[in-house]
């Protein structure tokens, strides 16, 4: 059977054996530890504003602790608030920032940190070949763009759908470099206008 996390506990003990039973010990009381919380998600808000998706039990936690460090730092307490499942922050571009959360329970008592996360933030990519609005575009275009230097992942979104649902008759693919060619010409409609945008980041 196990313990449910912060939780308080009360415990005593009484002996016997066969024939007679002790009188019960006093009565102590004790608080499970409280299970630390989960950096689940994060998120881009805006260019350099980022959103930390929490998880964790909401039970008897009156606050949130935010652990901040660059990299190659220890981590530092940052700010704290009120019990939340998100917290956004505004960083500087191309700064890798490492985060952890704890919890503060309503007996003051917090919990070990959770799983750290680092994060970049990177700026907008500039879009380079097709031009806008530029027409007569082979099926097998070619696409490029220029982007900073750190980023590990450039994500392109092609597609007939002006609010890039659907991407049947288009591309939403990962690449590693600053171009993407279009090999099938059966992808891409003829006579089809078409948008396409750019994003960059790394594994988080």
């Amino acid at each position: 059977v196990s313990l449910k996390q912060n939780t308080n506990y009360y415990w005593k003990v009484r002996v016997r054996d066969l024939n007679s039973t002790s009188l019960w010990s006093g009565i102590n009381k004790f608080q499970s530890r409280i299970a630390s919380p989960i950096i689940s998600d994060t998120n881009y808000i805006s260019d350099k504003t980022v959103k930390l998706t929490l998880n964790f039990d909401t039970t008897g936690i009156k606050a949130i602790k935010i652990y901040r460090a660059l990299a190659g730092f220890n981590l530092v307490r940052y700010d704290s608030l009120p019990a939340a499942l998100v917290y956004n922050d505004t960083l500087n571009y191309l700064t890798s920032t490492k985060y952890a959360v704890s919890l503060i329970n309503s007996a003051n008592v917090e919990s070990e940190q959770s799983n750290p996360i680092n994060i970049t933030t990177y700026p907008k990519p500039i879009l380079g070949s097709p031009t806008n609005a530029q027409s007569n575009i082979s099926l097998k275009p070619s696409f490029t763009w220029q982007t900073d230097t750190l980023s590990s992942r450039k994500q392109i979104q092609i597609s007939n759908d002006t609010g890039f649902i659907s991407f049947k008759n288009g591309f939403d693919v990962i690449v590693n470099s600053n171009t993407f060619n279009v090999v099938d010409s059966t992808k891409l409609l003829p006579n089809t206008n078409y948008i396409w945008r750019v994003r960059t980041g790394d594994k988080n």
